[in-house]
């Protein structure tokens, strides 16, 4: 270590070692020697050495947290403009599906028209309500009748129409589907029908297992005479023999909640005419006018035509799955 040793004679700085203190030296400005006092000696002042700061660089830019940030804030934002658009169709879907299914249930009675149309020309006349069991009881719908002329001829093999529907010779049969008896939009169960006819001693469609002449049916105008209505709230399974009669029908208009003339549609309830037109007519139709639709040789002067609500033709339509 560097010690500064002042000289007694001529008070000149001197550099020594630090090993020399208490030893003999000499000034190196007069030359005149002398001892090194240990109390002179001065410690000379280190040179301290500045260690220039580096200053830390930051890298510009988003960091990394400011980008996921900025990532879930777009995806949220993304995910808010598709809920938005979803909840703008939403209603239009409902509406397109709605006709959709409207469309097919009128097709429904479109076909049930063509299989009654076979029917009578193999016949002569019409089904009647119901088959009859050996003591007369009501035993199988006219729904089971028509099967064979819908392509449902595999079941109708299998039917025994002398017996009750629900006897065990027709025992799951009964709970088979039948598409040409289910309106698209019906939430009942499967095996129940929504479609029906009123059925009376002097109506189109007669009890007993008896049978009605077209001559007899049309007395009013086949345009103007109802053969069958859609139903709400359906309780009938297809096979079974029940449908409504004409107090019934006219009774359950504009009600809800159980058995009667109705649909799920929005605009009203499909019918089919006897002279195999069909039309959709509005809940609030009149129970008078409806009663004149239904009986087939009352003599009302009713135009059907007036009636209706001029739903779109479908000889073209075709089923969009």
């Amino acid at each position: 270590m560097t010690l500064l040793l002042r000289c007694p004679h001529c008070e000149a700085e001197n550099t020594v070692d630090a090993t020399r203190a208490g030893q003999l030296s000499s000034c190196g400005a007069c030359g005149k020697a002398f001892t090194i006092p240990r109390s002179q000696l001065v410690v000379a002042p280190l040179v301290a050495q500045t260690v220039e700061a580096v200053p830390i660089r930051r890298r510009s830019g988003w960091s990394g947290m400011a980008i996921v940030l900025a990532g879930v804030g777009g995806l949220c934002l993304v995910g808010f403009v598709v809920v938005g658009i979803i909840a703008a169709l939403l209603p239009s879907l409902a509406n397109v599906r709605d006709t959709q299914r409207t469309i097919m249930c009128e097709f429904n009675l479109i076909t049930l028209n063509d299989a009654i149309e076979s029917y009578v020309d193999e016949n002569g006349n019409l089904p009647a309500a119901y088959t009859v069991d050996p003591q007369g009881a009501p035993a199988c719908s006219w729904r089971g009748t028509l099967l064979e002329k819908l392509g449902f001829a595999s079941i109708y093999e299998q039917i025994d129409f002398g017996q009750p529907w629900n006897h065990a010779a027709n025992e799951g049969l009964r709970d088979s589907v039948v598409a040409s008896y289910r309106c698209p939009s019906d939430l009942t169960e499967p095996q129940m029908t929504s479609y029906a006819g009123i059925v009376g001693e002097t109506l189109v469609l007669r009890p007993g297992g008896e049978s009605t002449t077209m001559a007899v049916a049309k007395k009013d105008g086949a345009q103007n005479t109802l053969l069958l209505v859609e139903l709400r709230d359906s309780d009938i399974v297809w096979l079974a023999p029940r449908d409504l009669d004409l107090t019934a029908a006219k009774e359950s208009l504009n009600t809800s909640g159980q058995l009667g003339v109705g649909s799920p549609h929005v605009d009203g309830f499909h019918v089919l005419f006897l002279d195999g037109r069909t039309d959709m007519l509005a809940r609030d139709v009149d129970p008078d006018t409806f009663e004149a639709l239904i009986t087939p040789a009352g003599g009302e002067l009713v135009d059907a035509y007036e009636v209706g609500l001029d739903v779109e033709e479908v000889e073209n339509f075709e089923v969009i799955e």
